[in-house]
């Protein structure tokens, strides 16, 4: 019977008894089964054609799988919403915000009308949906959309079409501002009409008034004169010999004179009520004035507003680069493929390639190792 296995005790670390090499309980390690670097690399050596071979033929499947393989391209399109007004904040208004856009487009809004009107076109397989892909530019109302296909020429007419049916789409926001803005316009228009009838009006009554005014003047300057003889008259009359004067002579003539300042001073009275007419005239062409000059201003506005109206743009990569507008530019394809990728697929196939082969070669060096051990 095997006789049960005494437990050893634990190697003791005082100072007084310092570890001996011939102990029994003191562990024997070997170095037998440890594999130094040269036993790596003496197997890569030994399988060296393998290796090589397996890692060729991988990276040459891949560039014959990755040239087989249909090519696809990217095709761009920037846009950026027009401005419809501005608020009484100072805020610019836009026909729609960047999200509301994006989330149409993406949500597949307008694929049904884009495809109906290419499927004619198209020679390939018909197209049953399309994978806009849009994003917002941070900080800025720009939106770049982009859309993939193995077609370069058909994806340029997708994108046109896209284009076309954004600005159909927010074309009748933007024609409904601008009516907007033309009514109002129009209503200046004919309130600054009404003033200017108005302001002529005025005019001609301060002319008639200064006419009125020149007339009283020289009434007045007439009756100065009459008067003025009539006293040399009176004074020359009284002069001569009472015998001669007749009493009721020198009576006319006073009253003459009398009725004469009565006269004048009813021609003063008119000028300086002419005077605060014509003055008062002045100061309705001065409102006048005023308000011609508020109007053409809020028309120059409003038609300034009306003119800058925007719908959709389409601006060029390169101006939108620096978020602001650009000039109407159409959509445009990538010079070279995005797919495939065929430096990078060969490169990644050459290096699994090799890994994979590397595991094969330590592979078969262990099955011959254990069968060789097995046959001794």
């Amino acid at each position: 019977m095997n006789q049960p296995e005494q437990h050893r005790p634990y190697p003791s670390n005082k100072p007084n008894e310092p570890d001996r090499p011939d102990r029994p309980d003191r562990p024997e390690y070997h170095f037998d089964d440890e594999i130094e670097l040269m036993d790596y690399l003496r197997v890569i050596w030994k399988w060296k054609y393998l290796i090589a071979a397996g890692t060729l033929i991988c990276a040459v499947a891949a560039g014959m799988i990755t040239f087989s393989t249909p090519k696809v391209y990217r095709i761009g399109m920037v846009i950026q919403p027009g401005i419809l007004t501005i608020n009484e904040a100072g805020n610019e208004v836009y026909v729609d915000s960047p999200g509301n856009i994006k989330a149409i487009i993406e949500a597949g809004t307008f694929d049904g009308e884009i495809l109906n009107g290419i499927g004619e076109s198209n020679n390939n397989a018909p197209l049953r949906s399309l994978n806009f892909k849009v994003n917002i530019v941070n900080n800025s109302n720009i939106l770049k959309i982009s859309h993939k296909t193995a077609n370069a020429d058909l994806g340029l007419q997708i994108m046109n079409r896209l284009s076309d049916l954004l600005l159909q789409r927010y074309g009748e926001r933007v024609k409904y501002f601008q009516g907007v803005y033309k009514a109002q316009i129009g209503s200046k228009k004919a309130e600054m009409t009404n003033y200017e009838v108005r302001r002529r009006a005025s005019q001609q009554q301060i002319k008639n008034i200064q006419k009125r005014i020149d007339k009283l003047t020289s009434q007045l300057r007439f009756i100065k004169e009459k008067r003025g003889s009539l006293i040399q008259e009176k004074d020359k009359f009284l002069s001569k010999n009472t015998s001669e004067n007749n009493p009721f002579s020198a009576v006319l003539y006073t009253n003459t004179i009398q009725q004469n300042i009565a006269l004048e001073n009813t021609c003063r009275q008119q000028i300086n009520e002419y005077i605060t007419k014509r003055e008062d005239e002045k100061l309705n062409l001065e409102e006048l004035d005023g308000e011609e000059k508020r109007l053409s201003e809020e028309i120059k506005g409003l038609e300034f507003k009306k003119n800058n109206i925007q719908n959709i743009e389409i601006l060029s990569s390169r101006r939108s680069r620096g978020y602001s507008g650009g000039v109407g530019q159409p959509p445009t394809a990538g010079p070279h493929p995005i797919k495939p990728k065929i430096k990078i697929n060969i490169m990644l196939a050459t290096v699994a390639g090799l890994f994979a082969m590397m595991f094969l070669a330590f592979f078969l060096e262990y099955v011959q190792k254990h069968r060789g051990g097995l046959e001794q």
